[in-house]
């Protein structure tokens, strides 16, 4: 019986060292991947990080993963066949000569069958089509544009950009290594060495991490932006304990209003009148119960001498009571619309404009000072329960809460 433990002991050392010895190659061999040098961001996300975490919670929640039907467990197999090959770590990055919302990384092919059959699946490409100025290169890019994909046989680059944007010179930069090193050799890689997280962004400026376990997501981390100025103490508006979503922004958004005005025209917010009469701080408020909200319905019929006759009808609908408060001048109400997706009703006193669902506008104060000039709390367990927006299970199914604080 000795000799047995003995021998059980010695093999998952050895189990344990190989798996170890595995883990440690993987790794080395993902910081050889070759990045441009004129990156501006850099984002890593370990794989191999995320996978223990997922073995982990298996092992310890297992009757959560055995409830999964096979019909799921086809869909997510069929999903997984890629025909790439996977590394430890997957970096993504930022150029300098590139919008900020426009992201680059390049992974080895494995199978350019398969990784042909996963992206018809998956980004509805159906051709490739040869490279004029290279034979050698094949690349397709998503209908919307958004997407571009270049291969040079077993190398794959590939970019995604928020608006449409033809990045194939420098896919083909990336895929032949030109003006190129070694990920470890940037400057922004050693912000990220040596930290465990799932999820690391660095920038010259910002810091953000990311990392899973047991059903949660912590975020923590730097962001320095020019785009607001916020201040340093503030006493932010008093919500309710049971509040759904609580948010307060304490700042001069001036930088990031004049460098948006597209945006905000475009939602029938003004840019200039923003500027003009906004002043440094709002706060949001979507408390936990709903109120009435009336409406008269006006339509036009016939009597029987074809006299048009107005009709007048009530209509009656239960709707969540949600609050926003802006330190602005009163002109500012004239310019902001009264009716989005809900009837808003306002009020005004010598320096805040208030909107609500309802009329029950506060301007009472926490009674502490706070370091913060921005906060935002969400319940989504209970958002994601409100029937009035189904649409929020999609992107808000598991999660239970997020804070977050500047």
């Amino acid at each position: 019986m000795k000799k047995v433990v003995i021998w059980l002991s010695l093999v998952l050392l050895i189990l344990l060292l190989v798996g170890f010895g595995v883990f440690y190659f993987r790794q080395e061999q993902s910081y050889r991947q070759h990045v441009p040098q004129n990156i501006t961001s850099l984002i890593r996300v370990s794989t191999d990080g995320l996978l223990k975490s997922i073995v982990w919670n298996a092992i310890t929640n297992p009757t959560y993963y055995i409830k999964i039907n096979k019909q799921k467990k086809e869909k997510r197999t069929q999903a997984l066949h890629t025909g790439l090959k996977i590394p430890a770590n997957l970096f993504f990055y930022t150029l300098n000569d590139k919008p900020k919302s426009t992201y680059f990384t390049s992974l080895f092919i494995d199978d350019s069958s398969i990784f042909r059959q996963f992206t018809r699946r998956i980004l509805d490409i159906n051709d490739y089509e040869v490279y004029d100025q290279d034979k050698n290169i094949h690349w397709a890019r998503s209908k919307d544009g958004k997407v571009n994909l270049a291969y040079l046989r077993d190398r794959l680059a590939i970019s995604y950009s928020a608006t449409s944007d033809n990045t194939l010179e420098v896919l083909t930069n990336i895929l032949y290594q030109r003006n190129t090193k070694k990920v470890k050799e940037s400057s922004l890689f050693n912000r990220l060495n040596n930290k465990k997280e799932h999820i690391i962004y660095v920038s010259d400026s910002s810091t953000l991490i990311a990392d899973f376990n047991a059903g949660e997501v912590n975020l923590h981390g730097l962001i320095r932006s020019s785009m607001l100025v916020g201040k340093k103490k503030l006493r932010p508006k008093k919500f309710a304990e049971n509040s759904l979503i609580k948010l307060w922004l304490a700042a001069d958004i001036t930088p990031f209003i004049k460098a948006n005005k597209r945006f905000f025209n475009r939602h029938h917010l003004p840019a200039d009148t923003l500027l003009r009469y906004y002043g440094s701080y709002l706060d949001f408020e979507w408390k936990n119960r709903e109120i009435n909200q009336r409406d008269t319905i006006i339509t036009y019929d016939y009597n029987d001498d074809f006299e048009r006759v107005e009709k007048r009808s009530i209509r009656e609908e239960r709707v969540p009571e949600i609050y926003l408060a802006l330190e602005a001048s009163p002109h500012l109400a004239n310019y902001i619309p009264k009716q989005v997706y809900y009837k808003f009703q306002s009020g005004t006193t010598a320096d805040r404009l208030y909107f609500g669902t309802g009329t029950s506008f506060s301007n009472d104060h926490a009674a502490n000072l706070s370091e913060h000039f921005f906060y935002l709390f969400m319940d989504a367990e209970k958002l994601v329960d409100n029937k009035q927006f189904p649409w929020l299970k999609k992107y808000a199914a598991g999660m239970k809460s997020l804070t977050m604080k500047g």
